[in-house]
C-alpha cells in the first residue's frame, strides 16, 4: 500500500490519492473512482494564501466521504508558507476535524519536529484532565474557526520520513507513526515497529 501519492492514476486500492488544491477548493467536482482511496488536506505551503476558509470548508465537506480515508497533508513546514503561528493554528483545526471523523492525520514537516513534539506533550496532558465523558466535536460542529485539540486525538503519521534513529525514537515514543519513501534512513526504517510503520512513493501525477 502506497501510503501517500500525488499520482491519481494508480491502480484503485494500492494507495492514498492526496487531492489536489483544486479538489480542495472545488470539493463537488470531486469524481472519486470506485475501490479509489483518497486523502484531503491543506498544505502548510498554501497557508501564506488568503482562501483558506475556502479551503477549510472544502476539506470539512471531502473528509466526511466514504473514500478519503485521511485527513492531510497538513502541518508545519519552516521554510515555505505563512507565519508558524497560522500554520500550527490550521494543524491544530486539522487534528480536531480528524478527530472528530474519526480518521488518521498525514503530516508534512519541515525542520519543525520540536513544535510537533510540544504538540503531543500539550495534547497528553490534555488527555489526561479531561473526563472519561469527552468526545471529539461532531463534525456538525467543526467551523473554519480554530477549536479546542480534541480528546482523545486521531492517529498522526509522519509522511516521508528521513530523520535518524534518534529522532526517529523520539516521535514514536510521543505517539506518532512513521511513513518512509524512497529515500530514508535505513536504521530508523528497522527500528519503526511494522504496525508503526508504512510506506509511500510520494509521487507525482504521471
Amino acid at each position: 500500500m502506497d501510503y501517500h501519492t500525488h499520482n491519481p492514476n494508480i491502480p484503485p486500492g494500492t494507495g492514498i490519492i492526496n487531492l489536489s488544491r483544486a479538489v480542495i477548493q472545488a470539493p463537488d467536482t470531486f469524481q472519486p473512482v470506485p475501490g479509489g482511496l483518497y486523502s484531503a488536506g491543506i498544505h502548510p505551503w498554501w497557508t501564506s494564501d488568503e482562501h483558506l476558509e475556502q479551503e477549510q470548508r472544502g476539506v470539512a465537506q471531502l473528509a466526511q466521504h466514504p473514500q478519503v480515508v485521511v485527513i492531510g497533508e497538513c502541518g508545519l513546514d519552516t521554510l515555505r508558507g505563512g507565519s508558524l503561528d497560522r500554520q500550527l493554528a490550521l494543524l491544530k483545526w486539522h487534528i480536531q476535524l480528524a478527530a472528530a471523523v474519526r480518521k488518521p492525520l498525514t503530516l508534512h514537516c519541515v525542520r519543525a519536529f520540536h513544535l510537533l513534539l510540544a504538540l503531543s506533550k500539550e495534547l497528553k496532558a490534555q488527555a489526561a484532565q479531561a473526563s472519561q465523558a469527552s468526545q471529539a466535536s461532531p463534525i456538525s460542529q467543526i467551523s473554519p474557526a480554530i477549536q479546542p485539540l480534541p480528546v482523545p486525538p486521531p492517529r498522526m503519521v509522519i509522511h516521508g520520513f528521513r530523520g535518524g534513529p534518534a529522532l526517529a525514537a523520539q516521535l514514536l515514543s510521543a505517539g506518532f507513526e512513521l511513513s518512509f519513501g524512497p529515500r530514508h534512513n535505513p536504521a530508523s526504517f528497522q527500528q519503526t515497529p511494522p504496525h508503526l510503520r508504512h510506506q509511500e512513493t510520494d509521487a507525482e501525477p504521471s
